[in-house]
C-alpha cells in the first residue's frame, strides 16, 4: 500500500492497458476528451518507470489532459516556465503532450526529495496548492491503479538503497553504495553513444547466495535489476530506468538473442535482469519460482515486453555461461506460456508444443539448454503424458500415452531433476526412465 511516506522512486509502474483504461474510463464518465489518449502509448513509455505516479499527477493537474490551463499548450502537467507580473505563471508550451511527459520526468528526477509527500510539495508547493488534498488524491489514485494490476499476492520486496535492507543482507553501507553505482545512467552506453530502454528480460542464476553475490559485486563490474531469493523475496538493486551491469561479455551467442544484439550498444541498456539465488541444478523452491514469474509478468505488462524477449543468459554467452540460468528458465517460460496454475500442475488446455528445427544430426540449443542429437526409437514402460519441458513440473502437451507405445526420439537433455529426458519428434519430453531404452552414449 502506497502512503505519503513511501519512497516515490520505488512506486511501481503500471501496464499500458491499465493506463489506457483509466483515461478511457474518465472520458466515458465525464464526456470530455483528453489530449493524452491519442498518444497514450508514447506518453506511457516516456513516464516509465513512474507511470502510476505520472498518471495520478496527470489526473490531479489536468483531469488526464482534459481540463487545465496547460491543455492548449500540450502541457497537461501544468509545467511552469516562469512568472510574469503580478505573480502569474507562464506555462511551458510543447510540440506534443509526449514532450510534456519527458519534461515532467526530467523535473521530478532532479528533486532531492525521498518520500512521495516531499516530492509532491516540491512539484506543487503548498503556497499554491492544498497539499493535504493533493497528496491524498494522488495516493488514492496510485493505489487504485496498482490494485487493478494485481493477479497474485505481491512478494515481499526489499531495496538495496534502504539502510535496514542493506543490513538484512549482510552489507555495510559502503558496500551497498558500491553495488548501487554499477549501472548505465539513463540506459545510455557511453562507448557507443546509444541509449536504450527496457525491451528484454534476461534470467540468471547467482551460483551462490544473495549475500555472497552482493559482496562479490563490490569487487567486480556487476549488478542486477533485482535479485530473487529462495524465500520468494525480491531485492531491488538498480532502478529500472538505468541499465544494470549483468549480462557481461557477448561470447558464442545463440540465435535466440539476435534481436537483442541487433539493437546495438551494450546489451544491458535494453534489459531488465533477474539474478535468482542458488545454483543451476538446485531444486527451486515454489515461492522463489512464483516470485520470478510474478516479476516477469509485471515487467511484461509495464513495458509491453513479449514472451519471446525473455532470454536465458546462455543465449548471450554460450561459452562461459551455458548453464545460466539452468532448468528454471524453461519452467518459467512454460508457466508464462501455458497458463499453468501456481502449484505447477497443467491447466485444462494443453500448451503449444515447442517448435524443433529440422533434424540434421547436430546438437541444438533450445529454451536455453543444450539438446543432444539422439535419433532412436523408445517404448514407454509406463503410461506417461509428455511434458513441454524436461521437468515434471512442466505442463503436459497432451493426454497420457499408453504403456507399450513406441515414440520417435530426436534429442536428449538433462532435466531440472538431473535425470535424462528424451524429446520426441512431436516435441514432447519424456524421462528416459519411463522408457525401455538404456542410456549409453550421449549424442549418439
Amino acid at each position: 500500500m502506497i502512503t505519503g511516506e513511501s519512497v516515490w522512486r520505488e512506486i511501481p509502474g503500471i501496464s499500458l492497458q491499465t493506463f489506457i483504461e483509466e483515461i478511457k474510463r474518465y472520458e466515458e464518465e465525464s464526456g470530455r476528451r483528453t489530449i493524452v489518449l491519442p498518444v497514450a502509448k508514447q506518453f506511457h513509455h516516456e513516464l516509465q518507470p513512474y507511470s502510476a505516479l505520472g498518471l495520478a499527477m496527470l489526473a490531479k493537474e489536468c483531469q488526464y489532459g482534459a481540463v487545465c490551463e496547460g491543455r492548449n499548450l500540450n502541457n497537461p502537467f501544468n509545467i511552469s516556465c516562469g512568472w510574469r507580473p503580478p505573480n502569474i505563471h507562464t506555462w511551458c508550451q510543447y510540440s506534443s503532450p509526449v514532450e510534456s511527459a519527458k519534461a515532467w520526468k526530467r523535473a521530478i528526477e532532479s528533486y532531492d526529495a525521498v518520500t512521495l509527500s516531499a516530492m509532491l510539495r516540491t512539484y506543487a508547493p503548498c503556497s499554491e496548492n492544498d497539499c493535504a488534498t493533493y497528496l491524498k488524491q494522488t495516493v488514492d489514485r496510485i493505489n487504485r491503479y496498482l490494485a487493478s494490476e494485481e493477479t497474485m499476492d505481491s512478494p515481499v520486496i526489499y531495496n538495496l538503497a534502504n539502510r535496514s535492507h542493506q543490513e538484512r543482507f549482510g552489507l555495510q553501507q559502503w558496500q551497498a553504495n558500491e553495488v548501487l553505482s554499477h549501472y548505465f545512467p539513463n540506459r545510455c552506453d557511453g562507448a557507443s553513444g546509444i541509449c536504450g530502454e527496457p525491451q528484454f528480460i534476461v534470467l540468471h542464476i547467482q551460483d551462490g547466495n544473495t549475500t555472497g553475490s552482493l559482496t562479490h559485486w563490490t569487487t567486480v563490474d556487476a549488478s542486477s535489476t533485482v535479485m530473487i531469493q529462495k524465500d520468494g523475496s525480491i531485492l531491488r538493486i538498480i532502478p529500472e530506468n538505468h541499465g544494470p551491469w549483468t549480462n557481461g561479455d557477448v561470447i558464442n551467442p545463440t540465435a535466440q538473442s539476435a534481436a537483442l544484439r541487433n539493437k546495438g550498444g551494450n546489451p544491458n541498456i535494453w534489459c531488465l535482469t533477474i539474478e535468482a539465488e542458488g545454483k543451476p541444478w538446485d531444486q527451486m523452491p515454489q515461492s522463489q519460482f512464483q516470485s520470478i514469474v510474478w516479476q516477469c509478468r509485471q515487467w511484461m505488462k509495464t513495458y509491453n515486453i513479449p514472451l519471446k524477449n525473455i532470454l536465458p543468459h546462455s543465449s548471450i554467452n554460450g561459452r562461459d555461461r551455458q548453464n545460466c540460468p539452468g532448468p528454471y528458465y524453461s519452467r518459467v517460460i512454460g508457466e508464462l506460456t501455458s497458463g499453468e496454475n501456481q502449484n505447477g500442475t497443467p491447466s485444462s488446455t494443453f500448451p503449444t508444443r515447442l517448435e524443433l528445427p529440422v533434424w540434421n544430426g547436430n546438437d541444438i540449443m533450445l529454451a536455453g539448454a543444450r539438446m543432444y542429437a539422439c535419433r532412436r526409437n523408445a517404448v514407454l514402460a509406463r503410461d506417461y503424458a509428455p511434458r513441454k519441458y524436461a521437468d515434471e513440473m512442466s505442463a503436459a502437451v497432451g493426454p497420457p500415452i499408453k504403456k507399450g507405445t513406441q515414440i520417435a526420439v530426436a534429442y536428449l537433455r538433462r532435466g531440472a531433476d538431473r535425470q535424462w529426458w528424451y524429446c520426441s519428434e512431436s516435441a514432447g519430453f519424456v524421462p528416459a526412465s519411463a522408457t525401455d531404452v538404456a542410456l549409453s552414449v550421449v549424442g549418439g
